[in-house]
């Protein structure tokens, strides 16, 4: 229990200090990349934007990496263009959601088209009406 406990702790200190404070250091990075473009050109300021410039990509590349994970989706990876894993997702998805048999209330099994029409219809206006009968006489 001590040993899940330090993890979850350490977990929550890099959360804080790491991940959280990302977008701070990318700011004062940025800031710092573009007061060195503004300030004087010697061999020394080129050195610490090269330095700075390095510093950013790594940053922004440790972001696109949280983002991944976190997502957990093969979007990010794959994106939405027009390739093979794209096609195949969405034919599997189309393929899931296919309704190609049902049983009836008596067991008998329907995979007709019709019949599976037939049967879905008559279950939703069932489920939709009332089995009180007619009494508009006595509500009117």
């Amino acid at each position: 229990m001590e040993a899940i406990q330090s993890v979850a702790t350490d977990l929550g200190d890099c959360d804080r200090n790491v991940l959280g404070d990302m977008e701070k250091r990318m700011k004062k990075l940025r800031k710092a990349v573009e007061d060195c473009r503004r300030g004087p050109v010697n061999e020394q300021s080129l050195r610490r934007m090269e330095l700075l410039k390095f510093r950013l990509e790594r940053l922004e590349e440790q972001k696109n990496l949280y983002w991944r994970q976190r997502a957990k989706t093969h979007w990010l990876a794959k994106g939405d263009r027009n390739t093979c894993f794209f096609h195949q997702y969405a034919s599997e998805r189309r393929n899931r959601s296919w309704i190609k048999k049902s049983v009836k209330d008596d067991g008998s099994v329907v995979e007709e088209d019709e019949e599976l029409q037939s049967l879905i219809t008559n279950y939703y206006r069932n489920l939709f009406t009332t089995n009180a009968g007619d009494r508009m006489d006595e509500l009117l």
